[in-house]
């Protein structure tokens, strides 16, 4: 039996004017959605290149769109829409970032934005409050015997409580993975991480009760905030590996143009359609 596929567009419209098949019943329930109910939508857009770019593609989708919540990933060149379809129809969208010369095709992304945000809060913490807790334990490495005890506990005392939010915040990520480690009994990094900053922490806090200043909460803060540095680094050349994968795996559209001028989704075509090629 005849299989006739003519893989059309780039995955954008079906024409150069119609671009109603974006609002397909089928291609929206692919869609995961945040706690508003909104859909979520990754798209994949080649001609972005610059800033520029994003600026565009965010002036002319609130153009049409104000509602629409956006976020345009230059280095990955992808778009993040956050939008409500009865409010905002996401062929309106399509046809905004066509007329500008952005064709795009939709993607699937498994990035958690809300995880990557508090990851990059986490890490501006930890690096403000170690660049804090260094200037206030400096007095007492380049002092010695010439600073006044009043004066070095002082110090020591405001570089402690400098430290409690890169504990109580930065560091949690390094925690709960040692709970989890240690949950399933296999202790790994993350646990000899949370002891080496246990430890230096209760050292330092008891030495401070009995009167001396040789602490290392600035050690702790730095510790931290390198070691989220490493996680952070790691993790946006996982994100870029991921992207190349995603590319991949979407270079089959979601939308094709039958013989009649029609356009449907990919997943309802049958044996035997013919599809017009671009």
């Amino acid at each position: 039996m005849a299989f006739s596929l003519s893989l059309e567009i780039a995955n954008a419209a079906p024409t150069a004017e119609d671009f109603s098949a974006w609002d397909q019943a089928h291609l929206l329930a692919e869609c995961p959605r945040d706690t508003q109910g909104r859909y979520l939508l990754c798209l994949a857009i080649e001609t972005i290149h610059c800033p520029n770019c994003a600026w565009l593609i965010e002036a002319s989708v609130q153009r049409v769109a104000p509602d629409v919540e956006l976020s345009v990933d230059v280095p990955l060149r992808l778009v993040h829409l956050q939008f409500d379809p009865q409010r905002q129809p996401l062929s309106h969208i399509i046809a905004a970032l066509a007329a500008n010369g952005y064709a795009a095709r939709a993607v699937s992304d498994s990035r958690d934005l809300s995880a990557q945000r508090q990851s990059l809060k986490q890490l501006f913490v930890a690096g403000f409050c170690a660049v804090q807790a260094m200037m206030f334990a400096e007095p007492l490495y380049w002092s010695g015997s010439d600073l006044p005890p009043q004066t070095a506990q002082f110090f020591a005392w405001l570089s402690a409580l400098i430290t409690v939010p890169v504990v109580s915040y930065s560091a949690t990520r390094f925690f709960r993975g040692a709970l989890t480690e240690l949950r399933l009994r296999r202790p790994g990094m993350d646990t000899l991480i949370s002891l080496s900053i246990t430890l230096a922490l209760l050292g330092s806090c008891i030495g401070l009760l009995l009167g001396n200043t040789a602490v290392y909460f600035d050690a702790i803060a730095m510790f931290v905030f390198a070691l989220l540095l490493g996680r952070t680094l790691e993790s946006m050349l996982m994100a870029r590996a991921r992207a190349a994968a995603m590319r991949l795996r979407g270079t089959v559209p979601s939308l094709a143009t039958l013989e009649n001028g029609t356009s449907c989704a990919v997943h309802d075509l049958k044996i035997g359609d013919c599809l017009r090629a671009a």
